[in-house]
């Protein structure tokens, strides 16, 4: 088990602006939350079996003060740690909401619970399975559609400031939790010493977050008959939200020769 809390705060005043006729001023920003997880596991001859559950906190817009706890985000599980529970919800896709510097998913405003059983038949062999769902912490802290020229991000100040005014922008529905669940298969062979086979199959299916919280890009192409739209045409970003986003599959393997 583990138990990580983290603090960011920045003091000073920041650039105040105005929406929609009125002055926010922005003076500074406080951004915190936090991570944890357990891990439960038990060995039963050649078979080891693994229970886990892991949690990052979002950036909920009922308590942030500043829209700079947006811009800034969330720190989120580890991408090296993910990898081995949802290769694609977790560590290609980061699910939709964070990664790190090199690319890979470092998922936050989650909860996880996931199994994984591992076979290893001979001492150089191992097969394995897991399966992991997940759930968005505050689906509330994304906009609905997202942001058709930025991509996702989270849901502002300036936001909640527009949608309590009635306008087109709101936020993903409370109800559209579900990140998704994901199957992975693998098999890790050394053949020989220094020659190692590895290979991957996993199979996830997107849950309904993505469907309000990414706009329909082919039907917004296939409106405009492929024209591009400005990134302030709200209506088209959020056609098609709630629809279903069909499963992804992968297959990798790889010969790994050590010298």
């Amino acid at each position: 088990g583990e138990a990580n809390w983290f603090n960011r705060w920045r003091a000073g005043p920041d650039d105040a602006r105005v929406v929609d006729g009125v002055l926010l001023a922005r003076q500074g920003s406080d951004n915190d939350g936090w991570l944890y997880g357990l891990q439960l596991g038990t060995i039963a001859g050649p078979s080891k079996i693994t229970l886990n559950y892991f949690r990052a906190t979002g950036d909920d817009p009922s308590t942030r003060e500043t829209n700079e706890d947006a811009q800034q985000g969330d720190s989120g599980i580890s991408s090296g740690y993910v990898k081995n529970w949802a290769y694609l919800m977790y560590y290609l896709y980061g699910t939709g909401t964070n990664f790190n510097a090199d690319g890979y998913g470092q998922p936050t405003n989650l909860h996880h619970v996931g199994a994984r059983v591992d076979y290893g038949p001979a001492a150089n062999m191992n097969f394995w399975v897991t399966g992991a769902y997940a759930w968005r912490d505050q689906p509330q802290a994304y906009r609905l559609g997202g942001s058709y020229a930025l991509g996702i991000r989270p849901w502002t100040n300036d936001d909640l400031f527009r949608a309590q005014r009635g306008g087109v922008d709101r936020p993903v529905p409370d109800s559209a939790r579900e990140i998704g669940w994901e199957i992975d298969l693998g098999l890790n062979w050394q053949i020989l010493e220094g020659l190692i086979w590895n290979s991957m199959f996993a199979y996830w299916q997107p849950g309904s977050w993505w469907g309000y919280a990414y706009p329909n890009t082919a039907a917004i192409y296939r409106g405009t008959g492929g024209a591009a739209i400005g990134a302030g045409n709200r209506v088209l970003a959020i056609s098609g939200a709630g629809r279903e986003i069909a499963p992804l599959i992968l297959i990798e393997t790889s010969l790994l020769i050590n010298f």
